[in-house]
């Protein structure tokens, strides 16, 4: 993988986080494939990043000229051999059970070039589960993106034991081009670095309303 770079992009899941996140991909001047198994979400999709990138086109926040080079960069599909068969990235989007994850990329291993990095959006499930079903452990990230990722600045980086340092480092540059900040994490843990600080505040907060400290109101 020396010396490689992310040119084509394509997220599964064309889902509340998907679509967002293969706008900022486009933004980001990568070449860049939607994918989800329904037209009708797929449709939506569009129909929703064109109101969004229309208001900011509308409050100055983006040119007209690049609202029109991003849409051209983002192509859609429910054929999930064409989304992965050029694909350099994949990120995937789908709904957050394991075994659905799984059955994901079991076919993706089976569809996309070896060299391609694979990435979960998961905010709850480290990558080392999802990778087990493939033959690149290597090549497996997590890039967890906030709700919504086309306003939360965020981007968790999570690698496993075995994913390179190749993997997180194209990743953050990935991270960087779609004008995010990354945070690497360089250990798997539950819940992530957000997730625990939420936790642990949401557990103190609970604390102190049972003890008769404070009330919710």
């Amino acid at each position: 993988m020396a010396n490689k770079q992310i040119q084509s992009i394509t997220v599964i899941g064309a889902g509340q986080m998907g679509h967002q996140i293969a706008m900022l991909a486009a933004l980001g001047g990568y070449e860049t494939i939607l994918q989800d198994v329904h037209e009708n979400a797929l449709n939506a999709a569009k129909e929703k990043l064109d109101v969004i990138l229309t208001k900011w086109v509308q409050k100055g926040k983006l040119s007209e000229d690049r609202k029109l080079a991003a849409f051209s960069r983002l192509q859609y599909t429910t054929d999930l051999e064409k989304a992965a068969s050029g694909a350099d990235l994949i990120i995937e989007a789908v709904v957050e059970k394991l075994d659905v994850k799984q059955e994901v990329f079991a076919k993706l291993e089976e569809l996309a070039p070896a060299e391609t990095i694979f990435a979960t959006n998961s905010s709850t499930i480290v990558n080392s589960l999802i990778a087990s079903v493939t033959n690149r452990p290597d090549k497996f990230i997590n890039m967890h993106f906030f709700f919504p990722p086309l306003v939360m600045d965020c981007v968790e980086v999570v690698m496993s034991d075995q994913t390179s340092e190749e993997t997180a480092k194209l990743a953050m540059e990935v991270t960087e081009n779609m004008n995010r900040t990354g945070v690497l994490l360089r250990k798997e843990i539950s819940g992530f670095v957000a997730n625990r600080i939420l936790g642990a505040l949401q557990r103190e907060a609970l604390y102190l309303y049972e003890e008769g400290i404070v009330d919710y109101k």
